[in-house]
């Protein structure tokens, strides 16, 4: 039994008490004028005139304290409470779990959680069974319950020799999977034996690290008739310091940019840390940092590019204990340029401003991922089949001079694999794009708004998915205003099915909306759409003026790299992995050719890929993915621990099971829903409530206090001097 409240935060109330304290101290006394004869006889003398003041009423002052405290505390709801993990003793055998944490979090207390393990496993009574499940990120069955296949499953020697087995590893910590593995495997047993244990208990024994519980478990709960018994190991919140996060940038053609987060774990101490950064297995250069308490600060450094596409590394603090989290790995793979053609006949104006508006932005001499150009629908139709000359990227524009077969060509590139950006800007008929290629892609251009430019009259963007790749760069409230782009024209782009800012369904997605039109109908102006393998992505608008100020705005440069980007599929080149991370392989390496095998770090062997197997890394370092027929080459990716395994915050036991573990409840009582002797919150079980009681006892004191209010004033009156003349 224990005291506890349902709304704590109104205990803040509490500080109003010292209100009524403050009243009666600067309280002034009432004076009343006194009427007296000249003061021209009274000489005129100068003294110092010191009023005491004193407490006067105590009585009073303490009811009105005692009032606002009665009414903190019925706010706040006391209650007295009993712990679900709290199990009634039962006769009979008991099934016992120990879930041993193994997590990265342990460190040196990992020799401890194993010798409180085996307490529990000498411990057991002769007719006891016990099953050991160590756990991080994955739980792993050691010992089982019950095995038909094996005789000593579930005997003490049994988990004795599987604690004794266990291993530190480096993975995170995830307490709701291994309490639902320890329930797996009470429910095994029991099907096994036929009939539950009269009791069944899990041992957790944790440093109980706050990382390892969620914010959120989906309302799972630890079955009321498991006892949840916590060992808790942990000791001092370990006061280190931490590599969070790597960022590799690309400073100029011949430099990489390296940057770290440090942060000091410590909430009280300042930290002076050495950092070194290790390249190819040779230390490059180091830096000395100063981090204040609970602060992070970045350092830098300049590495030279590598001749080969591959740089290997890591950043290193040096002496600040545990070791795993004072190193984190890095890869950057030098960006290859992936061709980009725009698809456009060159001699018309408006062709012209659109080409000058694309060399612009990706000019030939840059650092940038991708390389323009510029071949003629003529040219492109007779290209785009050929794997070898095909561009990553087609950009088309210029939807005039497009032919049936130009547009059967683009079509049969998307379908293929091909990634295009399609700029609708037409100004004649749109029929054979509309049956050849737009209808193909669920979408069909019914026309433009207007037939030719008017600066007077023009269209915003009444609506954008900044949930999309595409603007999601834009979505804080210091880029996300597009008032100042104008549409002076734009194609009527109707889908075929239709949907907005949602992506499981089959069907074009809408990235953005014009504003109502006179009808009230909101005109799509950004569509996405797959199409067999490949994407697309159509704008409803041209890339020359007479269509938009878009390309002369500062949206643009961001909106097209964002596009290209995701139209590349460039997220695969920054991929990352932590310890304990399934791993799926890259869609393809060098030279287009898929990893066939794989080395994990600190294994020199390579492990073959197959459908049916899960390939997790156990430990820091790289994975190098490879093929078998291109020998000599393979794509390098780092595993580090987890960022949120290096914070020391801890959680209670008390709080762990007031999240996972479902209440015990009486059937009489199971029934109740209102908060009453028997109610539930969380994982506790209400034995009674006193608000009720409080708020009785407020009104009393109420009252009481009005009375000695009220004769105060009495007696005040009495003792005034106007009533002493009176009476005399």
């Amino acid at each position: 039994m224990a005291a506890a409240f349902l709304a704590p935060v109104f205990l803040a109330g509490l500080a109003l008490l010292v209100a009524p304290w403050l009243i009666h101290r600067i309280r002034r006394p009432e004076r009343e004028p006194v009427r007296f004869s000249s003061l021209m006889f009274i000489p005129q003398t100068r003294r110092e005139v010191i009023e005491r003041r004193r407490l006067q009423h105590i009585l009073l002052m303490l009811l009105r304290m005692g009032l606002l405290a009665l009414l903190a505390l019925a706010f706040a709801r006391p209650y007295m409470r009993k712990p679900a993990s709290a199990a009634r003793p039962a006769e009979g055998a008991a099934w016992h779990v120990i879930l041993l944490d193994a997590s990265y979090s342990m460190g040196e207390r990992f020799e401890t959680a194993r010798a409180k393990a085996r307490a529990i496993a000498d411990s057991l009574d002769a007719a006891d069974r016990a099953g050991v499940i160590v756990f991080s990120r994955t739980p792993r069955t050691v010992a089982p319950l019950a095995d038909p296949d094996d005789a000593a499953a579930g005997s003490a020697p049994s988990a004795r020799r599987a604690i004794e087995a266990a291993v530190l590893t480096e993975e995170s910590t995830a307490y709701v999977a291994a309490l639902q593995a320890a329930v797996a495997m009470l429910q095994t047993a029991e099907r096994l034996s036929g009939a539950p244990a009269a009791r069944q208990i899990v041992h957790l024994i944790s440093d109980f690290q706050r990382a390892g519980l969620p914010e959120k478990t989906d309302g799972w709960k630890l079955p009321a008739r498991v006892e949840l018994c916590c060992v808790d190991v942990g000791g001092p919140e370990r006061a280190g310091c931490a590599i969070e996060d790597v960022g590799i940038r690309a400073s100029g053609a011949d430099e990489v940019r390296v940057l770290g987060k440090v942060r000091n774990w410590s909430k009280s101490e300042e930290a002076a840390r050495a950092v070194k950064i290790v390249v190819g297995g040779r230390e490059i250069a180091r830096s000395s940092i100063t981090l204040a308490a609970s602060a992070a600060r970045q350092v830098a450094f300049r590495v030279p590019a590598p001749a080969a596409s591959t740089l290997e590394g890591w950043l290193e603090i040096e002496d600040d204990p545990p070791s795993a989290d004072n190193r984190r790995y890095f890869v950057w793979q030098a960006p290859s340029r992936q061709r980009v053609w725009l698809m456009s006949g060159t001699e018309s104006e408006p062709a012209r401003a659109a080409a000058r508006f694309l060399r612009s932005a990706l000019p030939p001499d840059s650092d940038l991922p991708w390389r323009l150009e510029i071949r003629s629908p003529e040219q492109a139709q007779t290209r785009l089949a050929d794997s070898a000359e095909r561009p990553s990227i087609l950009i088309v524009e210029n939807f005039d001079r497009l032919t049936p077969e130009a547009c059967a060509a683009i079509l049969r590139y998307i379908e293929s694999g091909g990634r295009a950006l399609l700029a609708v800007d037409a100004r004649g008929s749109m029929e054979a794009a509309n049956n050849a290629l737009l209808g193909r892609l669920g979408v069909r251009a019914e026309g433009a708004f207007h037939g030719e430019k008017n600066e007077s009259q023009f269209m915003l963007l009444g609506w954008i998915d900044f949930d999309h790749p595409v603007f999601h760069p834009l979505r804080s409230p210091e880029f996300n205003d597009f008032s100042a782009v104008r549409f002076y024209n734009a194609h009527r782009l109707a889908l075929a099915n239709e949907r907005a800012g949602t992506a499981d369904e089959d069907g074009p997605r809408v990235l953005a909306r014009f504003e109502p039109d006179s009808e009230g109908r909101e005109w799509p102006a950004m569509v996405e759409t797959l199409a067999g393998d490949g994407r697309a992505i159509l704008w409803a608008f041209g890339f020359d003026p007479e269509w938009s100020n878009f390309p002369r705005s500062v949206k643009f440069i961001p909106i097209l790299y964002e596009t290209l980007g995701l139209l590349a599929g460039g997220a695969e080149e920054a991929r990352a992995w932590t310890v304990g991370d399934r791993l799926e392989p890259p869609a393809e390496t060098t030279e287009g050719r898929h990893p066939s095998a794989v080395v994990l770090p600190g294994e020199t062997a390579a492990a073959v890929l197959t459908d049916a197997g899960e390939v997790r890394p156990a430990r820091t370092g790289f994975v190098r993915w490879r093929s078998d027929n291109s020998a000599g080459r393979e794509r390098v990716e780092a595993v580090n621990v987890a960022a949120a395994e290096s914070n020391p915050e801890r959680i209670s036991p008390e709080e762990l099971q007031l999240k996972l573990c479902a209440p015990r409840v009486e059937p009489r009582e199971a029934a109740s829903t209102e908060r009453e002797p028997g109610a539930i919150v969380g994982g506790y079980r209400i034995e009674r409530e006193y608000w009720r009681w409080l708020l009785g006892a407020l009104m009393l004191l109420l009252v009481w206090e009005s009375l000695n209010a009220a004769a105060v004033g009495v007696r005040r009156r009495e003792n005034s001097p106007r009533a002493a003349g009176q009476n005399s």
